[in-house]
């Protein structure tokens, strides 16, 4: 509180020297000269300089005015010296003083501690016996304050730990009445949060008391258990809540156990009149696990079916797998004449030989418009004659696609070559045109050494016209997942075929290639200067030492470019790898007398062999995904040039859930993922895998969208290849997310 003057100093008549103010603040009452006008009201005596009260009979003498400081005689109604009304100004700091006194007693209950103290703090305290009580509160509210403030920093710890405990054992109440030993003002967010949460749970608990008393007494057990069951999890430690919970649930098994019977009596009856339909929806209202171990297996059964009848109509395509697993359905259903057609014609359009230039499995579901993941999705198709090559061999087409890429580059028939081969000088791999190297080689050799599985693919060129090579040999071994057992299966395959003398192309993972992809003008017509514009644009984006790395490039002319420009730009796909992993690839078939070995991107492979067998010809958005063993490739090659991505996920991930699900081995669960119609029951399988396909569409999507943030345009349409692509149930997850 603080008033102010009306003047800096007054004059008193017959004074020679202008007086101070009074000091509101430890005033040390009035100067001789005015004391010497005072005389008790009282008695009449004259007053002392050096008392406050008469000596004559105790009476209060002076106080001063509170505008102005000037003392006053006890009694006079206006200050004799700025004539102010004395009853009003000590009304007016009255009321000034109660209000900061009230308002730092509301900033301490706000929790506002350092305010309310400093509040106090500017109050100012004039030497005035009608607010000594007014100012004494204030001090001791500040003293008080200061001390709680201390003291609940003090305990705070303590009796946060003691209210975690109460909390803990549900006594809600008791940990209410500890954290309120601190003033709410005074709780740091710890003890407040745990305030709450025990005021919130007491209040939930009451309620819910209060809910579960009314509904027995009403006899409406029906759905009490969901709210019991709240109520133990407030108070796990009441025991007569322990008891209810345990004679509802013991009711509830009961109950949902005859409903179960029931409700899996009437699926097996939709069952034997094919159903299916109506079996699904008497299911999905029965218990999950039903508690009478009959019922449960014939739950079990009834799913099986259900799940069959589903999978029928869902299939993307008649491959081997989903026939076995149509066959499996026929043989549960053996009344349904219509299933019994059906199974007939699927199982034949699986085994249908392939009659077209290029094949792959029959369609069978429609797609949808747009699928899961937003774009279409389908397998890659193949050759005929890669068809025709891979049978007996134990490996799919689809295993084999980037190893015929590999070949056509041996060859001298790949549309797109980045040679990242070791150079003994460290220059650039060489290069750059659609149809580079057409008159190659008569023989070459595509090896594709993966986590898992080696693929070799030997072409042979056909005459000049005669369309396109000849696949004279395909090689497919495991590979141990070590360094030893990479080179002991490369080893097997020298061993068994002859190299001297042929170009062989081999693989670098695309887990190990780095891929950039950008444009940059082009200085001039002279190819050594783009060369150097490629290389500062590789120091600035490849995170590898140049002499500890391999390094190769392919461009393009970009689309739409006004040819008026005096600076043309190119689109440039940048791709690199340790020089390391590059030589360990290359040591065994340059010992083996190989002709040229070539180290190729993985990923390129894929777009040559598709180039090949569709002519070159791509589609807008279209793109080529490898599902690996550890990991997975999107490749495209669109107007803007080719661009590839890699990423961890792949059959080693659905091999996994399998395996830990069932408990059994990786190799087991790589054998049920391949025939899953071999499984007593395979749709747990299926439920399993679709945990798994979720995690790597999430990862896929992430890439595509890569995809789209750099080429500036969608990818619509997937094509499945790898030794992943047939996993039972991929596309399915892929085009409609179940």
């Amino acid at each position: 509180m603080e008033h102010t003057s009306r003047k800096e100093t007054d004059r008193r008549p017959g004074d020679g020297e202008p007086r101070p103010h009074f000091r509101l603040i430890g005033g040390e009452g009035p100067t001789e000269a005015a004391a010497a006008d005072l005389f008790c009201a009282s008695c009449g005596k004259q007053g002392s300089s050096k008392s406050r009260f008469c000596g004559g009979c105790g009476s209060l003498l002076w106080e001063p005015c509170l505008a102005c400081g000037e003392v006053n005689a006890v009694g006079f109604a206006y200050c004799g010296s700025c004539g102010g009304d004395l009853k009003a100004t000590l009304d007016e700091a009255t009321a000034s003083l109660s209000h900061t006194v009230e308002q730092a007693k509301s900033l301490f209950g706000e929790g506002r501690v350092q305010s309310a103290v400093e509040t106090l703090d500017a109050v100012r305290t004039p030497e005035h016996t009608a607010l000594r009580t007014l100012v004494s509160t204030a001090r001791r509210l500040r003293d008080e304050f200061l001390e709680m403030k201390e003291r609940a920093a003090t305990d705070s710890l303590e009796i946060g730990a003691t209210a975690q405990a109460l909390i803990d054992e549900s006594d809600f109440g008791g940990a209410i009445e500890t954290i309120s030993k601190i003033p709410a003002g005074l709780r740091d967010s710890k003890l407040t949060d745990l305030h709450n949460r025990a005021t919130s749970s007491l209040a939930d608990a009451k309620k819910l008391r209060a809910e579960i008393k009314q509904r027995i007494a009403d006899k409406e057990y029906d759905g009490l258990l969901p709210v019991v069951l709240r109520l133990k999890t407030l108070a796990p430690a009441d025991a007569q809540v322990a008891k209810l919970y345990s004679q509802l649930e013991a009711r509830e098994k009961q109950a949902s156990g005859k409903r179960g019977k029931v409700l899996i009596g009437h699926a097996l009856k939709a069952l034997a009149v094919n159903d299916y339909p109506t079996a699904g929806k008497l299911l999905e209202q029965a218990p999950a696990e039903p508690n009478d171990p009959e019922v449960a297996r014939a739950a079990a059964e009834v799913r099986e079916t259900v799940w069959l009848a589903r999978q029928l109509a869902l299939a993307p395509h008649a491959d081997a797998n989903a026939a076995a697993l149509a066959q499996k359905f026929a043989k549960r259903q053996p009344r349904d004449e219509r299933l019994q057609k059906t199974v007939v014609d699927f199982v034949a359009r699986a085994r249908r030989k392939p009659t077209v230039e290029t094949t792959g499995p029959t369609p069978w579901a429609k797609p949808p418009a747009v699928a899961a993941i937003g774009e279409s999705i389908d397998l890659l198709p193949f050759t005929v004659g890669l068809a025709l090559a891979a049978e007996g061999t134990g490996a799919a087409p689809a295993q084999l696609t980037p190893s015929y890429g590999l070949a056509l580059q041996a060859l001298g028939r790949a549309e797109l070559v980045v040679d990242l081969s070791p150079k003994p000088s460290g220059g650039w791999a060489k290069k750059l045109a659609l149809g580079l190297g057409r008159k190659g080689a008569a023989a070459g050799w595509g090896v594709d050494a993966g986590a898992r599985v080696l693929k070799a693919v030997k072409l042979v060129a056909s005459e000049e016209g005669q369309g396109p090579p000849k696949i004279e040999a395909i090689y497919t071994a495991d590979i141990a997942d070590t360094p030893e057992g990479h080179a002991d299966a490369v080893g097997a395959l020298l061993a068994e075929h002859e190299f001297r003398g042929l170009p062989v192309a081999i693989n670098i993972p695309a887990i190990q290639t780095l891929g950039r992809f950008f444009s940059v003008p082009v200085p001039d017509s002279k190819q050594a200067k783009f060369d150097e514009v490629v290389r500062y644009e590789a120091r600035a984006r490849i995170p590898l030492e140049t002499e500890k790395s391999v390094q190769g490039y392919y461009s393009v002319d970009e689309k739409g470019e006004d040819p008026g420009l005096a600076c043309p730009q190119r689109r440039v796909a940048l791709m690199a790898a340790k020089l390391e992993d590059a030589q360990l690839r290359v040591a065994p078939w340059r010992t083996a007398g190989a002709s040229r070995v070539t180290v190729a991107s993985e990923a390129l492979a894929l777009v040559n062999a598709e180039a090949c067998r569709r002519g070159g010809v791509f589609e807008p958005g279209e793109a080529i995904l490898d599902v690996g063993h550890k990991s997975s490739i999107v490749a495209a090659y669109g107007v803007s040039g080719p661009w590839f991505r890699s990423f961890y996920g792949g059959v080693e991930d659905f091999n996994r859930e399998i395996a830990k699900a069932k408990q059994i081995t990786l190799a087991e669960a790589d054998a049920l993922r391949r025939e899953i119609h071999k499984a007593p029951l395979s749709h747990e399988i299926d439920a399993l895998l679709v945990g798994a396909y979720e995690a790597f569409a999430g990862r896929l999507v992430r890439v595509l969208n890569t995809h789209h943030s750099e080429c500036g345009a969608p990818i619509t349409k997937l094509l499945l290849c790898g030794g992943g692509a047939e996993s039972y149930g991929l596309v399915r997850y892929l085009r409609n997310a179940k």
